[in-house]
Order: structure tokens, then C-alpha cells, then sequence
């Protein structure tokens, strides 16, 4: 008897126990779940895009929670999500600049459908991504500033443009120097011009052409996304006043755009 009560006691202990476990729901269970859906057009033509990955993302995580396939041929996507939760969709397409969303999801433990369109912008052949004085008339010292490191973010994040890189060698006109060797009319001394500079354009090209190569190389971006255009020599006048620009000595434009694995469809 003692035994047979003993077995009850742990039997209406564990039984409650038992019965919750049984009660809890499965791991994967799509009651609460929220599926989002649409279709990612082209914004220039309203078209849909022609391929590519949705990267779903959580808070400062840099792995995707999940990834959807872009229909080549209908530009649809569909993401099973948790509710109540803020994401980052990105949209990455060979053709088209990667383009970043916010969603939230709807709270509640049902489960529900939104439909949610979204537009990315398309990337055109020959467009700039950079254009500046990158060098100093004469120099090869690299000048690293705001619009340099907005190119190196696009080149970053479109992991498929490849670009044409067109290099200025210029270099300052020696100043006019007064002449004693001659006079002229009145006896005042004649002005001739100085010796033209004396520097190597094609030279000083592929030495600015060099720098930039390692500098992108150092940044994480392959040399073989990079064409070079070396243009003929130029010589600027002296500044006249402080603060004085010059003339762009780097120009960089989108050529072509290679498929990765990120992109493909």
C-alpha cells in the first residue's frame, strides 16, 4: 500500500506536467507567424525587376534571418516573419543600386498576410561616381576626402559594378619672369615666358593611376572591377586667388556591372 501510494503521489505530480508540455506549441509552428509579399519593380519604368535575392535583417545582426528569391519574370518575393518585430529588407539585383527598407511586422498571434510592393532604382551605364581633384596639379599624393570615401561606400556595396577610371596628369605653368637680356621700346624690360614645365605627363598619369589601384586594392575591391582611361596632359595656370579650384583630375563612371553571388537570380 505504501509503494502503490507512493506511485500516485509522483504520478499527480509529473501528470500536470505531461499535459502542459503537450499543450505548448511546436517548434516552427506557423500559427503566429506574418507573410509578407509582393512585387519589386523597376522605379524608372514601373516594370518588374529581373532577378536577384531579398535579404531579410534584425537589429545590428549582419546575417540575413531569412532570404527570398526575386522572380525573374515577376519581380515576386515572400518572407515568413515573426510578429511585432522591426526588419531590414535589402534588395540586391544585378542592375539595380541595392536598396534598403524598414518593416514592421504586425503584432498579434494570428497569422496574416501583407501584401507590400516595393521600388529600386536601376543603375545606368556610364553614370558618375566620382569626379574631383583627386590629386594636387603636379603630385601623386592621393587627397582622401568625403566624395573619395562616397565612392569607395558605392563600390562596397554594388559588388557587381565594374568602372572606368579616367586619369588627368596636370601640372602648373611656370609664372612669367622679367627678361634683362632684352628691352623693349620705351626701355622697360620685356616679359617672356618662363620654361613650360618640365614633368613626364604620361609618367606622372601612371604613377596617379598606381596610387589609386592600391588604395581601392587596400579598401577590399577587386583591381579587376577597375578600367583606366589616361587622358593627355594639361597645364593649369596658377591660382590667382586663395581658395582657387581646379579642374577634375579623376572621373570615374559605371561601364558594366558583373553578376555575383549575391545578385544572381
Amino acid at each position: 500500500m505504501k509503494l502503490r501510494s507512493l506511485s500516485s503521489i509522483r504520478l499527480g505530480v509529473l501528470l500536470p506536467v505531461i499535459l502542459a508540455a503537450t499543450c505548448l506549441p511546436a517548434a516552427g509552428q506557423t500559427g503566429a507567424l506574418k507573410l509578407f509579399k509582393g512585387t519589386i519593380t523597376n522605379s524608372a519604368t514601373g516594370k518588374p525587376i529581373d532577378g536577384g535575392r531579398l535579404h531579410v535583417y534584425e537589429g545590428s545582426n549582419p546575417e540575413p534571418v531569412t532570404t527570398s528569391k526575386i522572380n525573374p519574370s515577376t519581380g515576386f518575393y515572400q518572407v515568413l516573419l515573426s510578429p511585432a518585430t522591426e526588419y531590414r529588407f535589402e534588395v540586391a539585383s544585378i542592375r539595380f543600386y541595392h536598396t534598403e527598407f524598414t518593416i514592421r511586422t504586425p503584432a498579434g498571434t494570428n497569422y496574416e498576410e501583407t501584401v507590400k510592393d516595393l521600388k529600386v532604382d536601376p543603375i545606368p551605364m556610364g553614370t558618375s561616381i566620382y569626379s574631383g581633384v583627386m590629386f594636387d596639379p603636379g603630385s601623386s599624393k592621393l587627397n582622401e576626402d568625403a566624395e573619395l570615401r562616397s565612392l569607395v561606400n558605392v563600390m562596397k556595396k554594388e559588388r557587381g559594378v565594374a568602372v572606368t577610371i579616367t586619369v588627368t596628369p596636370d601640372v602648373l605653368a611656370a609664372g612669367s619672369k622679367k627678361s634683362t637680356a632684352r628691352r623693349g621700346k620705351k626701355g622697360k624690360a620685356a616679359t617672356e615666358p618662363a620654361p613650360g614645365p618640365t614633368t613626364d605627363f604620361k609618367q606622372l598619369g601612371e604613377a596617379r593611376m598606381a596610387v589609386i589601384k592600391n588604395f581601392l586594392k587596400q579598401q577590399g575591391i577587386s583591381t579587376a572591377r577597375l578600367n583606366w582611361d589616361l587622358k593627355e596632359g594639361a597645364t593649369l595656370a596658377p591660382a590667382k586667388k586663395k581658395g582657387q579650384s581646379y579642374p577634375d583630375n579623376v572621373v570615374v563612371r559605371i561601364t558594366s556591372i558583373q553578376a555575383d553571388d549575391e545578385t544572381d537570380s
